[in-house]
C-alpha cells in the first residue's frame, strides 16, 4: 500500500521543486534589477507579485499543511511504551521524518497501527 503512493509523492515533489526553481529565477531577476538601479520600483513590484503567486500554492500544498504527529502522541496512539517505540524505530516499523524531533504523518503510521491491531493492542 505504501508503494502505491510513491509516484504521487514524486509527482508532488516535482511540482514543488518547479515552484522553488521558478521562485529562485524570479529572485535572481530582482537582484539583477537592483544592481542596475534603473526602473527599480516597477521591476520590484512585478517580481514580488510573481513570488507571491508562485509561493501561494506551495504554502497550501498538502505536504506543507499535513498535521505532524510527534513521538509522545505516537506512543499514546499505538498504546506502547517508550522502549517499544525505540525498538520499533530501530527495526524500521516506525520511520520518523524529522531531524532531531521525531514526527510522522498519518500515512507513516498505517503499518504500525495494523501491527498493533494484529497483536490486539489497539
Amino acid at each position: 500500500m505504501e508503494n502505491m503512493n510513491i509516484p504521487i509523492i514524486v509527482s508532488e515533489l516535482q511540482k514543488i521543486s518547479g515552484l522553488l526553481t521558478q521562485l529562485g529565477v524570479n529572485l535572481q531577476v530582482l537582484v539583477e534589477g537592483c544592481q542596475r538601479k534603473d526602473n527599480l520600483l516597477p521591476l520590484l513590484l512585478d517580481r514580488v507579485a510573481e513570488v507571491v503567486a508562485n509561493t501561494e500554492p506551495l504554502a497550501t500544498h498538502p505536504v506543507m499543511t499535513a498535521r505532524k504527529i510527534y513521538k509522545q502522541e505516537v506512543i499514546a496512539l499505538l498504546n506502547i511504551s517508550v522502549r517499544t517505540y525505540d525498538r520499533h524505530k530501530a527495526s524500521g516499523l516506525l520511520k520518523p521524518r524529522g531531524l532531531g524531533h521525531d514526527f510522522y504523518y498519518a500515512e507513516d503510521l498505517e503499518e504500525a497501527i495494523a501491527e498493533g491491531k494484529r497483536r490486539g493492542r489497539l
